[in-house]
Order: structure tokens, then C-alpha cells, then sequence
């Protein structure tokens, strides 16, 4: 078998294959939710895998696990394999590019969502209540 992957047509058909699977278990993104996403999906009634055009050539849309577009806010929630320092990187990079863009980027843990549902939405609504204010001149 590692005489085939020496052939550079396969190795970059495997890479291609595999791309995404870094790590095992439920895993959100590509049209698959988490129980997580799920749930808030549920109680929000927000859209998932929401795609947010960036007007960038080298990442043309932003994958945001909910989102509520007409108050450019953005939930993330995170699982085991944002713990990487790739995956880091990758998500601070996606925040910074949505907040430059005029969103509103909320991340929680997939913990976060079990086990303290009540603060999740309170934050949530913080942030619904916050854009939703109307400017004072």
C-alpha cells in the first residue's frame, strides 16, 4: 500500500478524498448538523449551514453553522476538532473577515449547548437585543 501512495496521482486523490476528516465523530459543515446545532436550530428557528458571501476571491463564502441575516448575526458551535491550533487559526480568520463585514460572531462549545443551554440563549438574545436597538443620534 505505500508503494501507491508514492504515486502522486493518488496521493492527491486520497487527500482530496479525505479532506475534512481530521478527526472522528459527529462533526457539523457540509450539509451534516450536530445534536447541538440541531437543538439551537430548534429553538431559534434560525437558518442553518447559512452560506455569508465575503466578497473575497480566496474564500467567497463564509459557512456559518445558524445565522439570523437580517440582524448579520452569526452562531458557531464548536466541537472537538476546534481545538487545534489549525482549526484556531482557521476560526479566528472566519470571525475577524464576518466582524470586518458587519456581523456579529458568537462561538460556543458543543459542551456549552448540553450543558448550559439557559446562558447560550441568554447570550444569544443579548446580541438579538443589541442589534435590534435602534441608533441614538
Amino acid at each position: 500500500m505505500t508503494e501507491i501512495n508514492r504515486d502522486p496521482a493518488v496521493r492527491a486523490k486520497v487527500t482530496t478524498a479525505l479532506r475534512g476528516r481530521t478527526f472522528a465523530g459527529l462533526r457539523g459543515g457540509n450539509g451534516a448538523l450536530t445534536p447541538q446545532q440541531i437543538r439551537l436550530q430548534e429553538v431559534l428557528g434560525w437558518s442553518a449551514e447559512f452560506c455569508i458571501p465575503t466578497g473575497q476571491r480566496s474564500w467567497p463564502c463564509a459557512r456559518v453553522d445558524l445565522a439570523e441575516p437580517a440582524l448579520k448575526i452569526a452562531v458557531e458551535i464548536d466541537g472537538a476538532s476546534h481545538h487545534t491550533a489549525k482549526q484556531k487559526n482557521r476560526d479566528m480568520r472566519k470571525t475577524a473577515m464576518l466582524v470586518a463585514l458587519g456581523w456579529t460572531v458568537l462561538r460556543f462549545w458543543n459542551a456549552e449547548v448540553d450543558r448550559q443551554l439557559p446562558i447560550v440563549l441568554a447570550r444569544i438574545r443579548g446580541a438579538v437585543r443589541a442589534r435590534s436597538l435602534p441608533l441614538s443620534a
